[in-house]
Order: structure tokens, then C-alpha cells, then sequence
């Protein structure tokens, strides 16, 4: 209990004695000795204890015998020699404690090896105390022990109370499963985050347990004993300090950035988004605190170590040139641990392009810039960037691209390319300043050169657009050659036998890959370069959030910090790629996104607002005629889908006239309804082939398929379920019982069977998967449910 001390005020301390004292006579006087430090304005700090009436006794006697020896090493006969008030029943001692006064300390703390302990403790004491305002009060426990004869132990310190205790354990969990999560983001894996967090557990759990014997009368000597933990230790944990473990663990989660001068996205963007072209440029999707960023030209690697400079300053990574097969190669080494991690986050590992931190033009022109620098390379066709990434990643590049006029060629596969081959737009990537290297750069205008004085003409998807658009307006072919200045052959092949110019099926390409895996387009990369309000920093939170999250649930999943041989298990990083990205965009007009989409569903008199509001447009619109189609499809064949009725056919090409149109292109020139007859009928052969399986699985056969001596039943029951099933197949023809037994009990292909009887495959098929598994469902459900039939 803390309170304000005066001379006057000493009668009216409260609060519970803490610690024992036995006298160095080993008299049997076992007593509690409190005591608390006052610090007045105008005093020096006093030290006052107070004392049961035995004890005071005990010190008066002693104090009276005068006995040399005794009072050299026993502290309670220097505290003796201050009695006051000796008719109280209960004795206040105080001594003045200045650093003048070092009489009175020796007086007070006794000689010897006890002195010298006492006089450290107490100066700790106020040491501690002097760093405090002015009038603060203090409440101390001293805890004075006979080891032996000649040792006496002091402790002095700040009480720890019991909220106080519940307050550290609740901070102590919060901080391990903090750095559990951060720990997920380090490249290093040796075991040290498992030792650490270990430790702090073992740790915590000896504070708590030497508090909890404190506060039952231990000393500190029986609490050493009885937990193994040295005197010393225990000594400074009983005043409440606590384990250095507790202060590392604190520092090594709070935000290291308040420490560090690292510069966030925010302050340097276009430091930022060179840095993050080079790392995604060497980066192969795993974590490293060494980079691999450039090849050994400097104009490649000096704007990254300008970037690097002016993001973390001189300090938080080093640069170093390494010599591999021949080769020389430009190391960045990343210590500073709150970049390095933050860089995995945005950028999910390498795999993935932080398109939420490239908002304006300058920083896409920069992340290109230090990409290709990297990774780019000039061949006899143009400019060639070979990638080993995820489509994603490729898609992502590629619209980065077009946000400068550019449509690169993508070329999917185990080896996977961007390229771009025509000539303006390698003449558009050297005016953008997308190729900064000087050798990049003599290369590529030797290469345009080339083109331009070459006969062959690269025509661009305006022109195109401008053909369609004229003879949708009613002109002729000759017309539009003649204004447009194309030849009548090339208007024609374009748009009366759909075969468009390279570029037109490369921005197709593109388009439709983007839409697969969700890429924002180049247009609302645009618009959200225009927004007013800066995203950036929600990005981050975002990013960050999300990474953490996935990673907080992973560890949930496993139980605990994963610890791998160098690298970060495949499990969090599947998990942070299967984050969907969320940029926060402002809404983009939407003739932009969907284009010659909204045109053809506004068309039908709607006004839809999103994508999938343009999907159901059209296949709304041609209602009539894809069920119509479905329906001529059930009908004619009725041998097969007997058991679909009206209703469901309708449904079924509803769904299937939407995701058609969801892939329709209406400026290749095909109708839709030609372009979604096949979808609808593939989608009723679909549902008849999940009713297929479910009624082989209902009867049972793919537990008689290949029955093998190591089943654990018996050949007897093998032997009755192989008869049930041929009971089953008995009302039908021989040639069918055949089939069935051959194909889903013996395991031999439809080709096999169709050779062995001389029949198409196709008819095979037929009889074995539509006449045959319709009988039995029925015959099963008649079996086992006769009521209903």
C-alpha cells in the first residue's frame, strides 16, 4: 500500500509484512519486517520499518547486552541503535540516506561481508528512487535472511502486486504468439525463435511460481532450494525486476520501424517501386535474406542501391559482387528485418506484383524500368522477358504494360515468356523509358530500324477497331480500304473471315487471361492513379493484415511456430498466394472494364452495371432460343436423359447461356446463340454423367471392382457380392451383362470391348452407361424402396 510519509504519519502505514528475518543468535524469533521509502520535497529519502512488539523487544535486549561480535555482522543491531519512540507498541526505525551520509549507511547496513552487500542493495535502492519525481511514494520490501554466520543477504525492491503479476502473464502471451507470427516471415529457421519463445515460457513460469512462495512467507534461501533457481536470480526477481527474456522478447515485437530510419511507400514511392522490381525480377517465390537483383552491369544495380539508400540509409543492407560459373552477379543482403519482412508481405513472397503501391505512372515506369533491366533480354524478334512465375504474375506484367500502349504477347508454359515483337511498341518502351540500359537500348532501335524499313506492316487494334466499326456503319470493304489506306484482301480477311492483325489477338489473349485470374486492368490502374485520396498506406494495412492473419491461422492449425531447414514451409506460402488481392480502388466507369460486352447487352434495351449484370442481360435475351435448343437436345436424345424433366432443362441452359456468355467476344463476329448451343449441351451431358456416377455408387460395383487377396473380407463374401451384382444385371441381354461385367468388374477399356465385338467405341459407351445403368438404378430403388415404386 502506497501513502504519503510524514514523522507524524508513521503510525497510520497499513499493508501486509513482506519477507522473515532471523536474528544472527538463532534465537527462535521468526518476524516480519516492512518497510517503505518516503521522498519529501525538502528532505533527503528516509528509510522507515516497522516492527512487531517481540522483535522490538528482542533489538532493545541485544541493544542493552552490547555484544561486539554479535553487533558487527547482525543488521537488526545497527537498526537497533536508531530506536525511537520505545514506548509505541510498535517500533519505527528511520535513518537519513544521502550520499553524504555513508556513515549512517554503514551504521545502518553493519560491517563486513554483510555491509558490503547491504550498502549495494540499499544504494540500487535509491539509485532507483532518485529517477522518480519528486514527492512520489515508494513502496519497498527488504527481506533480510541469515544464510549463515557470517553471509546476510539484503533484498531490496519495489513490491509486485497481484494484478500486476496477471497484467505480465496476459503481455507475455500476447507478445509469444506476436513473435510466433513474425517469426513465420524470417528466412532463418535454426531453431533460435523455438529456443526463445522457450525460454521466455520457462522463464515466466519460475517469476510467477517465486512470487507465489513470496507471498506465502518463503525466503528467499527455501525458494532457491526448492526451485533450483540460483540466490541471485531469485533475489533480483523478488524485487520485480524481471527476466532479461521479458525485455528482449518486448523489443524484438514492438515495431522495429520506430527504431529504424526505414521510409515507407508513402515517403518514397519511386524508391519503392524500383527496389520491388529488381526483388521481383530475382525473386523465385521463396524467401531470402540475400537477393540475387542484378547482373554485374551498373547501370542495372546503381539505381537499386540508390533506391535501397534512400528507403533504409547506409544502414540495414549491404551489397557485395559474386562470381558464379563465370559470371558476375550484383548481392543485396537485407538485414533489417521490418523491410525484409514487409517486402515478403506486399509482394507475397515474389509471387505476386504489389500493384497497390504502383499508383501513378512514374512508379510502373519504374518498376518496369528496374524489371527488365534484370530479367529482359533483345533477340532477332524484338524484346523477351523469360519468366518462372505464376500466370498470375505474368498477367500482372503484361497489364502493367498495356498502361503505356504496350501489348505484350504472353506465351504460357514450362517455359514461360512477355514479349514484344512490334515495332511501335518497342519504339513506345524506349520513349516511356522502360529500357534504361544502354546496351538494352542500342539494340532494340537497331531492332525497330529493322522493322520499319522492312515491308511488312504492323497494324495496330484502332485500325481494326476503325474497320469494324465502318462496316457495322454499312460500308463496303472497298470503302473501308480506301479509308484507311489497307488493301481490300486485308479488310476483308479481317472482318468478313475474322481473322484480325497479331496485335487484336494479343490483346484477346490478354484480356481473357486477365479475367481468369483476376487482375485489375490497365484502364482501372489508370483510374486509380487519378484518385484523389492516397491508398497507399490502406494498401499496406491491408497487405499486411492479410499476411498476418493467414499466417496467425496456419500456426493455429499446426499447433505452434513451424521451423524448417532455411526456408519457409510450402504450406504459408500456398496460403498467402491464395489471398485475394483487395486494392481499394475507387469504383471505374464501366465501359472501360466490360467494353463491346456492355455495348452487346445494352443492345437488348437493359442497363447493366457490373459483369455478371451484362452476363445475365444476354443469356436472358436468348432465352427462348437456348431452351429451345436444350430441349431438342433432351429430345433427341430421350434414350439418355429420360430422367431430366422441363423445369431443369430450362435451368440448366439458363446457367449455361450465362457462362457462356461470361467467355463471349462479340467483336470475333459469331452469333451468340451459335457460340452457346455447345455449352448447353455439354452442360446436360454433364448432369447426366454426375447421375451416372451417383447410381454406380448407389449400387454398389466400385466395391466389386478388382477384389484383391489382401481385402480384409472373406473370398466368401467377395464370391456373394460378385453374384449380387450379376443378379442384378440377369433381366438384361447377354451381350450387355457382358459388357458391364467386363468393363466395371474386370477393368478392360470401352476400346478393348469395341474390338472384341466388332462396335464403335461411341456404342459402346451407350449401351454400357445409359440403357444398362438406368435399369439398374431403377431396379435398385425397386429393391430396396418397393413401397414407393
Amino acid at each position: 500500500m502506497i501513502q504519503s510519509l510524514s514523522n507524524n504519519a508513521v503510525q497510520s502505514i497499513e499493508g501486509p509484512p513482506v519477507g522473515k528475518f532471523v536474528p544472527l543468535n538463532c534465537r527462535p524469533i521468526r518476524e516480519a519486517v516492512a518497510a517503505f521509502l518516503s521522498i519529501d520535497s525538502d528532505q533527503n529519502p528516509r528509510l522507515w520499518f516497522r516492527v512487531s512488539d517481540n522483535l522490538a523487544s528482542a533489538l532493545r535486549l541485544e541493544e542493552l547486552n552490547g555484544d561486539a561480535q554479535i553487533s558487527n555482522r547482525s543488521l537488526l543491531q545497527c537498526i537497533a541503535a536508531d530506536v525511537k519512540k520505545p514506548g509505541s507498541s510498535s517500533v519505527d526505525f528511520y535513518s537519513a540516506l544521502s550520499k553524504e551520509a555513508k556513515a549512517g549507511i554503514r551504521q545502518l547496513t553493519g560491517s563486513g561481508v554483510a555491509q558490503e552487500r547491504a550498502c549495494r542493495a540499499f544504494d540500487k535502492l535509491l539509485a532507483s528512487c532518485s529517477e522518480t519525481e519528486k514527492s512520489e511514494e515508494i513502496s519497498s520490501s527488504v527481506t533480510v535472511e541469515c544464510i549463515s554466520r557470517h553471509d546476510v543477504q539484503v533484498a531490496v525492491g519495489k513490491r509486485v502486486l497481484p494484478h500486476r503479476l496477471a497484467n505480465l502473464q496476459q503481455e507475455m502471451d500476447e507478445l509469444l504468439r506476436r513473435f510466433e507470427i513474425r517469426a513465420a516471415f524470417r528466412p532463418e529457421s535454426d531453431g533460435s525463435s523455438l529456443k526463445k519463445i522457450a525460454r521466455v515460457k520457462k522463464e515466466l513460469a519460475e517469476y510467477l511460481d517465486i512470487h507465489e512462495k513470496l507471498s506465502r512467507g518463503y525466503t528467499l534461501a527455501q525458494i532457491s532450494e526448492e526451485t533450483g533457481i540460483g540466490i541471485t536470480r531469485v533475489q533480483h526477481w523478488s524485487k520485480g525486476e524481471n527476466p532479461w527474456s521479458f525485455q528482449s522478447l518486448r523489443e524484438m515485437v514492438t515495431d522495429s520501424r520506430e527504431k529504424s530510419e526505414m521510409r515507407t511507400p508513402e515517403e518514397c514511392p519511386l524508391a519503392w517501386a524500383t527496389f520491388l522490381g529488381a526483388y521481383c525480377a530475382s525473386s523465385r517465390g521463396a524467401m531470402a535474406s540475400t537477393i540475387r537483383i542484378s547482373k554485374g552491369d551498373r547501370e542495372a544495380r546503381d539505381p537499386v542501391a540508390s533506391a535501397l539508400t534512400e528507403i533504409l540509409g547506409d544502414r540495414g543492407w549491404a551489397a557485395d559482387q559474386r562470381i558464379k560459373d563465370g559470371n558476375t552477379y550484383f548481392e543485396v543482403r537485407i538485414n533489417q528485418s521490418a523491410f525484409r519482412e514487409l517486402v515478403f508481405k506486399v509482394t507475397k513472397f515474389g509471387g505476386t506484383v504489389p500493384l497497390g503501391l504502383l499508383n501513378g505512372p512514374d512508379e510502373r515506369r519504374n518498376f518496369l524500368a528496374s524489371f527488365f533491366s534484370h530479367v529482359g533480354t533483345v533477340d532477332a524478334g524484338g524484346f523477351r522477358v523469360p519468366l518462372k512465375k505464376n500466370p498470375e504474375f505474368i498477367v500482372q506484367i503484361g497489364e502493367l504494360c498495356r498502361t503505356f500502349g504496350i501489348i505484350p504477347g504472353i506465351e504460357l508454359g514450362k517455359k514461360s515468356y512477355l514479349t514484344i515483337t512490334n515495332g511501335a511498341d518497342l519504339e513506345t518502351a524506349l520513349e516511356s523509358g522502360l529500357i534504361t540500359t544502354s546496351s538494352m537500348q542500342s539494340r532494340l532501335r537497331a531492332e525497330v530500324q529493322k522493322k520499319q524499313s522492312s515491308k511488312r506492316t504492323s497494324h495496330s487494334v484502332d485500325t481494326y477497331q476503325r474497320a469494324k466499326s465502318l462496316l457495322d456503319g454499312g460500308s463496303s470493304v472497298t470503302e473501308i480500304g480506301k479509308e484507311l489506306g489497307l488493301p481490300p484482301q486485308m479488310v476483308r480477311r479481317w472482318v468478313v473471315d475474322d481473322k484480325p492483325p497479331v496485335s487484336v489477338l494479343r490483346e484477346r489473349q490478354l484480356e481473357s487471361l486477365r479475367i481468369q485470374y483476376g487482375v485489375p486492368s490497365a484502364e482501372e490502374l489508370i483510374i486509380r492513379s487519378r484518385a484523389s485520396s492516397n491508398l497507399v498506406g490502406r494498401e499496406i494495412a491491408e497487405l499486411e493484415s492479410g499476411a498476418m492473419r493467414a499466417a496467425a491461422e496456419l500456426l493455429a492449425s499446426k499447433g505452434g511456430l513451424i521451423e524448417t531447414t532455411g526456408r519457409i514451409t510450402g504450406e504459408l506460402k500456398s496460403s498467402m498466394w491464395k489471398l485475394e488481392a483487395s486494392p481499394v480502388l475507387p469504383p471505374p466507369p464501366t465501359k472501360y472494364i466490360f467494353g463491346s460486352l456492355l455495348r452487346f447487352a445494352e443492345s437488348f434495351g437493359g442497363t447493366p452495371a457490373t459483369f455478371d449484370e451484362c452476363c445475365w442481360e444476354i443469356a436472358l435475351a436468348h432465352r427462348d432460343a437456348v431452351v429451345s435448343q436444350a430441349k431438342i437436345f433432351v429430345q433427341r436424345n430421350r434414350w439418355i436423359l429420360r430422367e431430366v424433366d422441363s423445369q431443369e432443362v430450362e435451368g440448366i441452359a439458363l446457367q449455361a447461356a450465362f457462362n457462356a456468355a461470361r467467355r463471349f467476344d462479340p467483336d470475333r463476329g459469331i452469333k451468340f446463340q451459335t457460340f452457346a448451343n455447345k455449352r448447353v449441351c455439354g452442360a446436360l451431358v454433364d448432369t447426366f454423367t454426375e447421375r451416372t456416377r451417383s447410381a454406380i455408387d448407389c449400387i454398389g460395383i466400385d466395391h466389386a471392382i478388382a477384389p484383391t487377396v489382401s481385402s480384409e473380407r472373406s473370398p466368401s463374401e467377395l464370391v456373394a457380392e460378385h453374384d449380387a451384382v450379376m443378379d442384378l444385371l440377369e433381366p438384361f441381354s447377354a451381350k450387355v451383362r457382358y459388357l458391364m461385367s467386363a468393363r466395371h468388374m474386370h477393368g478392360r477399356t470401352i476400346e478393348e470391348l469395341g474390338t472384341s465385338i466388332s462396335v464403335s467405341p461411341s456404342r459402346i459407351s451407350q449401351q454400357i452407361s445409359a440403357k444398362a445403368i438406368s435399369a439398374l438404378q431403377s431396379r435398385v430403388l425397386e429393391e430396396n424402396h418397393p413401397d414407393k415404386m
